[in-house]
Parts: C-alpha cells; sequence; structure tokens
C-alpha cells in the first residue's frame, strides 16, 4: 500500500516535471524570440538616433550658414540706403544746376551719368537682396523641416525608452518565473 502510495506520488512528480520542463522551455523559446526581436528594435532605434545626430549637425551649419547670410543682407541693406541717399542727394543738385546754371550744361550732363550710375548700383542692391531674402526663404524651409525630423526622432526615443522599459518587465517575469521553476524542482 505504501509502495503504491510512493509510486503514485513519484508519477506525479515526474508528471510535474515534465510539464515544468515543457513550460521552462516554452519560456525560454519566448525570451530567446522577445530577445531577438527587441535587439533587432534596439539596433533600428539606435541607428535612427545617429542618423539623428548628424541631421542635428547638419541643422547647426544651416544655422551658422542662416546667420552668415543675415549679416549679409543687413550689410547689402545699409549700402542700398547709402546709396539712395547719395542718389537723392545728387539727383538734388542735378536739378540745382539745371535751373541756376544752364550755362553749364557739361557739367550738368556729367551730373546726370554719375546719378544713373548711382541708380544702376542701387538696383543691383536691391536685387542682390531680394536673392539673398529668398535664399532666406529657403533656408528657414529648410528649418522647419529638420524641426521637424527631430520632433519626428524624439517620439522613436520615447518608443526605445518604452521598449527597454517593455524588455525589463518581461525580464522580471522571467526571473520571477525561473524562481517558481527552481521551487517547484526543489518541491
Amino acid at each position: 500500500m505504501k509502495s503504491c502510495l510512493q509510486r503514485s506520488s513519484i508519477r506525479k512528480v515526474e508528471r510535474n516535471m515534465k510539464s515544468l520542463n515543457l513550460v521552462t522551455k516554452k519560456l525560454q523559446k519566448q525570451i530567446a524570440e522577445t530577445d531577438e526581436r527587441y535587439g533587432v528594435q534596439i539596433k533600428t532605434l539606435q541607428e535612427t538616433l545617429q542618423a539623428q545626430e548628424e541631421k542635428d549637425r547638419e541643422l547647426t551649419n544651416v544655422k551658422e550658414a542662416f546667420n552668415g547670410l543675415s549679416l549679409e543682407v543687413n550689410s547689402s541693406r545699409k549700402k542700398m540706403d547709402e546709396l539712395e541717399l547719395e542718389l537723392q542727394t545728387s539727383a538734388g543738385e542735378s536739378l540745382k544746376f539745371e535751373e541756376l546754371h544752364k550755362e553749364i550744361g557739361l557739367h550738368a550732363e556729367s551730373e546726370t551719368k554719375r546719378a544713373l550710375e548711382f541708380k544702376r548700383l542701387l538696383e543691383f542692391a536691391e536685387s542682390s537682396a531680394k536673392e539673398m531674402e529668398d535664399q532666406m526663404a529657403c533656408v528657414q524651409l529648410e528649418l522647419k523641416s529638420l524641426y521637424e525630423k527631430i520632433a519626428e526622432n524624439q517620439k522613436v526615443e520615447e518608443a526605445l525608452k518604452n521598449t527597454t522599459a517593455k524588455l525589463s518587465t518581461v525580464q522580471g517575469e522571467l526571473d520571477l518565473s525561473k524562481s517558481k521553476c527552481k521551487k517547484w524542482s526543489r518541491g
């Protein structure tokens, strides 16, 4: 009778051990799959992060170029204002000479030529300023695009943090399962 009970208990223990072994193998397989899946995700996120860092460097270069263009535009505007003032002064002098000294026609003609040259320079300066403003608009569009990409990469970084937290939770569950398995195998 005692022997039958012992055999029955041994069979139960053996069944429990087999069941426990199956569960352990299944958990190990799931852990391996999870490790592989998260490993791929982490690698992808790291590559994305590296690309973002490169874009951040590009953004810094673009900002520096943008600042340089701003200085050039301001300088061109100052030159344009100076040329406009000089043109107004020259045109005023030309009118006075025509009214007061018609006999000095050659001198007035020279002043008119000078005024036209200043006007040509002013138009050139205005054209250059317009080109620089167009370049600044393009740079601003690029900056906007880069800021949007930075925001996307911040979302990716958040996803990486969440994935790492989930992996930590799964690791905790695995450790708990291993602990239970050890207890069962001892019991």
